[in-house]
């Protein structure tokens, strides 16, 4: 995952990188490292983001079917 296309996650899940990095529990520098490619984006964190995007599609599909 490149530092925009992480970009581009939060922002689809409306969170910015300080309220990400409370959600798994690093620094927001970190987040923000990830942001920038200063660092590697971890595949526990990509596991989490791919989750995050499944439950939000499904949240979309219920409000608009339901």
């Amino acid at each position: 995952m490149t530092p925009d296309q992480f970009k581009a996650r939060l922002d689809y899940l409306h969170v910015s990188q300080s309220g990400f990095a409370k959600l798994v529990y690093v620094h927001r520098n970190t987040v923000s490292k990830w942001a920038t490619g200063q660092a590697k984006i971890p595949g526990p964190v990509i596991a989490y983001l791919d989750l995050a995007d499944g439950v939000m599609a499904l949240t979309k599909q219920v409000s608009v079917g339901g």
